[in-house]
């Protein structure tokens, strides 16, 4: 050990490889276990790649801070919680349907409304008036127009970003990532929010509707 230290080269062979495996260890050897294709609906891409660009903006600009968007509790948080006979027929949710946005956007406590609640009380347009009034809490008019609204959607970013995904095991597409530029260069990141939270209020009947069916 101590001539490794002793020698330049020898330390940085062994940096290297350290660092080789560390990476591995830590960002590749999680996703070796994922097989999502042929997954229930809830464990699919969403069908518009602006709702990931959504998501990314949604964290950018600190919703989760404030706001929850995952009002469905756990299993482990139902066993630990919960009276399991009265409530076992809970449909919570699978950490599985996570997998397509990154970062995490979890949302711990919530100052402002569940938004996966609010939005699914919204269309497209009540959400775009809601964001931009200026009577409200916050204002993201910014987002919708000006320099910023369209200027840093970065398309291509985004195309590698899912490419990345992909080679870790997300089952996402090539004509899925082709679309992604179509799709952002003729939208704002104000629409891109927008459309995240359809999809939020919208996997939330979702998941209304599967537990009331059980």
């Amino acid at each position: 050990m101590k001539s490794i230290f002793e020698n330049p080269i020898k330390l940085v062979g062994a940096t290297i490889v350290l660092s080789v495996a560390s990476f591995a260890a830590v960002a590749v050897l999680p996703f070796c276990g994922l097989d999502l294709h042929g997954a229930h609906a809830h464990t699919q891409a969403p069908e518009d790649p602006l709702v990931l660009k959504g998501h990314e903006v949604y964290y950018e600009a600190g919703c989760q801070s404030c706001h929850t968007q995952n009002i469905r509790p756990f299993k482990a948080e139902v066993v630990r919680f919960t009276n399991v006979e009265k409530y076992a027929n809970t449909y919570s949710a699978d950490a599985k349907e996570l997998v397509f946005f990154t970062p995490s956007v979890m949302g711990s406590r919530r100052i402002g409304p569940d938004l996966s609640a609010a939005a699914s009380k919204y269309t497209k347009e009540g959400l775009t008036e809601l964001l931009q009034s200026k009577e409200g809490l916050h204002s993201f008019t910014h987002l919708f127009a000006g320099e910023e609204a369209g200027g840093s959607m970065q398309p291509l970013r985004m195309s590698w970003k899912i490419r990345w995904m992909m080679n870790a095991g997300i089952p996402f597409s090539d004509p899925y990532q082709r679309g992604v530029f179509d799709r952002l260069d003729e939208s704002t990141r104000g629409d891109a929010l927008v459309a995240y939270l359809l999809f939020l209020g919208k996997r939330n009947l979702s998941y209304e509707s599967q537990f009331y069916k059980q």
